[in-house]
């Protein structure tokens, strides 16, 4: 039943649920700043603050009909899995799609659960990111060859 891509915590979810919809925004509420000048008109730029991202998640948790026949409360078992993922207390990593990027998630409001059947649920979390950046898997490393210069040397490839 591999699905969409979906890691939090360190737990790789695309097994265990189906992913249906995920909603976020292409960039984070933008607030600009801007000084006011008592003997001018109008008002000068001044900067601007990226505010927190939102994500909201909804997903289908399913049983086979092998599973729901070997052992009736494997809903149950499967539900306690993603209570345990999303209880957190802190932002965790959060894949969405791609394993090459992620973005601190933690989990806001209420974790809804809508019975479908006796074998299926729906269900939707909610994610605030308080830093609304998403960062790279993968490490890299700096070459620290020039410690004594600052920035790089014209002409070299480092």
């Amino acid at each position: 039943m591999a699905s969409y891509y979906i890691n939090y915590n360190g737990v790789n979810l695309s097994n265990l649920v189906s992913v249906r919809t995920v909603e976020t925004t292409v960039l984070p509420n933008r607030e600009n700043h801007a000084i006011t000048i008592w003997e001018r008109p109008g008002s000068i730029y001044n900067s601007y603050r990226y505010g927190e991202r939102d994500i909201s998640i909804t997903f289908l948790i399913r049983a086979t009909a092998a599973e729901y026949r070997n052992n009736p409360r494997c809903m149950e078992n499967k539900l306690n899995t993603l209570r345990n993922v999303f209880k957190v207390t802190e932002p965790k990593p959060l894949y969405l799609g791609d394993t090459t990027k992620y973005i601190y998630a933690v989990p806001e409001g209420e974790f809804k659960m809508s019975e479908i059947r006796y074998d299926c649920y729906e269900c939707e979390i909610q994610f605030v990111c308080h830093n609304p950046e998403y960062y790279s898997a993968s490490v890299k490393a700096g070459n620290n060859r020039a410690s004594s210069t600052y920035g790089m040397r014209s002409g070299s490839n480092n």
